[in-house]
């Protein structure tokens, strides 16, 4: 079964929509199965309300446990922090939403941008599910516990999947920026901060000529112009493969680096023949990358994710952007044939 495209058609992106008369699917059933569910909380969690600061969206950071009564604006970086040999990284992590609602959200972490299991509450999982609070004021400070292997330098990215049981098989409600990924990253030192390789792939070089200034969108492949491609939602065999494109570009007037991070249903997945890629952007470069994503053998939808993440193994302060983001999040939808 060939798969089917569906595109949107938005005027500030103009991407194409394609229609769609079939029935719409449900979630795939086993995607959340194996998620630890934080439905109440231990009394090392705090809740917390700080008049005057507010969170915008989605809020991310980390706080040591001997600086949560500090003022916020107060308290030293979280950029760096220095353990021992064999000991796991151990920090509060905080989360607040400026929603008026609870704020669901799946948890994941990266440690030298590889997924890991981490302990979240006490709780140990690779991906943990929770609601934050309401209240743009309001922080929730969470421990955590990373386990970070080997001396030297590592970065250590918490990654923020927002609404993950959301899964609109509509392409209008996957537009940019909806569903896109947010987090956090840090620098972990394990007895010193010698850098000890970073271990990523050869980077994958931008040529000249930037087209729009995307850092990593799907699309379908073709013939059209990449924003008429832009892919939202494809209809495939269920336990076959897609292919895609992965669509970088840089109209900065400096060189972009950053790591591309794969995700299918919250899972770090391969793409390209690689689970992390690396984007080498001159000023005024794009990039086309193909490659295939393997649908898992069951029928629903199933969501892809490209993660970026500026400036690896660099010094957070003097990185393009601490954050770490993607566009949108697309589905996949599987069916028998």
């Amino acid at each position: 079964m060939q798969p089917t495209i569906h595109i949107p058609f938005v005027l500030l992106i103009a991407v194409l929509m394609a229609s769609c008369s079939q029935s719409l699917p449900t979630a795939s059933p086993s995607s959340s199965m194996a998620w630890i569910r934080h439905n109440t909380f231990s009394e090392g969690t705090n809740r917390v309300l700080w008049a005057g600061v507010k969170t915008r969206g989605l809020g991310v950071g980390f706080v040591r446990a001997e600086d949560r009564a500090t003022w916020p604006y107060d308290r030293p970086s979280t950029s760096r922090f220095l353990i021992e040999e064999g000991a796991p990284f151990t920090t509060l992590l905080i989360l607040s939403t400026g929603h008026d609602q609870p704020y669901p959200v799946l948890i994941s972490v990266l440690v030298d941008y590889r997924q890991v299991e981490f302990r979240l509450d006490g709780k140990k999982g690779l991906l943990h599910y929770l609601e934050i609070d309401p209240g743009a004021e309001v922080n929730t400070e969470i421990p955590m516990e990373v386990p970070i292997g080997g001396l030297g330098w590592h970065d250590v990215t918490v990654v923020v999947f927002p609404d993950p049981e959301f899964q609109p098989a509509d392409p209008q409600q996957r537009l940019p920026p909806k569903l896109g990924a947010f987090g956090r990253r840090t620098v972990v030192c394990v007895e010193g901060c010698t850098p000890v390789g970073s271990a990523l792939p050869e980077p994958l070089v931008g040529t000249s000529g930037a087209i729009g200034g995307p850092k990593a969108l799907p699309l379908v492949p073709g013939d059209r112009p990449p924003r008429e491609r832009l892919l939202m939602t494809i209809t495939a065999r269920a336990g076959a493969s897609v292919d895609l494109e992965l669509w970088a570009s840089n109209r900065d007037e400096a060189l972009r680096e950053y790591v591309v991070v794969p995700f299918l249903n919250y899972h770090q997945v391969s793409y390209a023949g690689a689970d992390r890629l690396l984007f080498h952007m001159p000023p005024d470069s794009s990039l086309f990358v193909s490659g295939q994503v393997q649908v898992p053998d069951r029928e629903g939808i199933h969501e892809l994710t490209f993660l970026y993440v500026f400036d690896p193994f660099q010094d957070i302060e003097a990185v393009t952007d601490p954050f770490v983001r993607s566009a949108m999040r697309a589905g996949i939808i599987a069916e028998r044939p």
